[in-house]
Formats: structure tokens, sequence, C-alpha cells
């Protein structure tokens, strides 16, 4: 998370050799380009449209106005999810994200103890109004003077 109220969340999968495309950076590293440069989702958005990258990812973006998104990355290929009902979800497994997502639309705010015991393991609660983040109970902030 940045000080201008941007969160970005990434994950790493596995590649194939198509992704792996000769002296691209690592998708990964556009989350530190778009935490440098970026104050906004849509700004975040356009960086990884036009930046060259390899391998797979999926990066997630929040931002202090409480527009979410996400940029899944493979190889030279980008795909933009918006929220659905206020969620969005990246999981390496398909079934973890539709469970989550039936289970914010049956129930609402979901504690993050129920986010990390459906996803199977923590589960990180970005506030980017603030600054700060939560993981396992534990509040950091990023804003200045905090």
């Amino acid at each position: 998370m940045n000080e201008r109220g941007l969160a970005v969340a990434a994950l790493a999968f596995p590649a194939s050799g198509a992704e792996l495309a000769a002296c691209a950076a690592p998708a990964l590293l556009l989350a530190q380009d778009c935490l440098q440069r970026c104050d906004g989702v849509q700004k975040a958005i356009e960086w990884c449209e036009r930046r060259p990258a390899g391998g797979r990812a999926a990066l997630s973006f929040a931002d202090a106005t409480g527009e979410l998104a996400e940029v899944a990355l493979a190889g030279a290929e980008r795909r933009v999810r918006r929220a659905r009902d206020g969620v969005l979800a990246s999981a390496a497994d398909p079934a973890a994200i539709a469970e989550l997502e039936k289970a914010c639309a049956a129930e609402g705010a979901l504690a993050p103890a129920r986010f990390a015991a459906l996803l199977g393991g923590a589960a990180v609660v970005l506030d980017p109004a603030a600054c700060a983040l939560e993981l396992d109970g534990v509040r950091y902030s990023a804003a200045p003077g905090a």
C-alpha cells in the first residue's frame, strides 16, 4: 500500500513456456511499479496494460475511493476484472473464489477469520482510505505520521 491510498495484492502462478517471454521482467514486478507511480486503480490498470512482462500473475488493486479491480497477466495477455457486489477475490483455485463470492453474497461483510477459513490460509484486509492493512488481527498503517 502506498501513501496515496493505492493497495496492491499480487499472486504468482506457474507459467507455461509460451508465457515466459525472453527478456521480459516477471509480472510481479508490475506491483512495485504501480505502488511507486500510481494513486488509483484506473492508473494502475493502464500501467499494467502498457508494460511488457512475462510469466503468470494476478494483481489486485484497491484505492481510497473504494474502486476494486484485478489485472490477470499471462505473458503478453492482460485481462481486467472488476469487483462484483463489492467483492474481488484472487486465488489459484477458481473454486475457492466462487465459494468466497457465494459466502459474501449470503453473509454480507465477512470477518478476516472467515475469509481465511474459506481460502484455507491467512486473509489480508486492505483499508486504502486509511492507508492500512490487517493481517491476523494486527493492523499496519502506511499513513504519514502513523
